[in-house]
């Protein structure tokens, strides 16, 4: 690629980037109008010819990482292994 293809793909790239944050941005509004209606009428499921918006209490659990490594330190260090990857950015 030449200096000026370089150029014209960042900024490209970044273009993108700012259009991603703008639609995401949109989608959480739009989220927000469905959640809102959903618990003003006190509904889990909405199905339409559009498709299906669901909105319920979900339990789960996960492992605490932080606490585990806080309260076992050598154990934690024993499982821990050296990652290696690659990182993309543009600023």
């Amino acid at each position: 690629m030449t200096q000026k293809e370089i150029n014209k793909t960042i900024q490209e790239y970044k273009d993108y980037q700012l259009m991603i944050k703008s639609v995401e941005r949109e989608m959480d509004h739009l989220k927000e109008k469905l959640i809102k209606h959903m618990e003003n009428k006190k509904l889990e499921v909405i199905e339409v010819d559009a498709g299906k918006a669901s909105y319920k209490h979900v339990l789960g659990s996960r492992f605490d990482a932080k606490r585990f490594s806080e309260e076992n330190k050598n154990l934690y260090k024993t499982y821990q292994v050296p990652t290696d990857n690659m990182r993309f950015q543009v600023s």
